[in-house]
């Protein structure tokens, strides 16, 4: 008699410990929250690949202003509004807010 208590308690406590296991995984923290969480884990890993991206061009262009050349001119003039003799350039403004086309 006390082998087959034995027996049903170990087998009740297996029973009990899968409900368990499977009302964890069910219910609003387990495999939904799981599944959810790796999505939200892999759209961060892309948002933090494209800002690593971002600073690697944009280092490069910091590189380049600090080496002088073209690009430093470039931008140097852009920000002065001033040319070459020998260029021409244009610059466009946006229309009176008040006129219709």
């Amino acid at each position: 008699m006390t082998r087959l208590l034995r027996q049903l308690g170990v087998l009740t406590a297996f029973v009990l410990a899968g409900f368990y296991v499977f009302t964890m995984m069910a219910g609003p923290n387990g495999w939904p929250a799981m599944m959810e969480k790796r999505e939200q884990l892999i759209e961060a890993e892309r948002k933090n690949e494209e800002v690593r991206q971002q600073i690697s061009r944009e280092e490069a262009t910091i590189r380049e202003l600090r080496e002088g050349g073209p690009a430093r001119d470039r931008v140097i003039r852009d920000k002065t509004r001033k040319q070459k003799p020998e260029e021409t350039t244009i610059y466009f403004t946006d229309p009176p807010s008040g006129s219709k086309h």
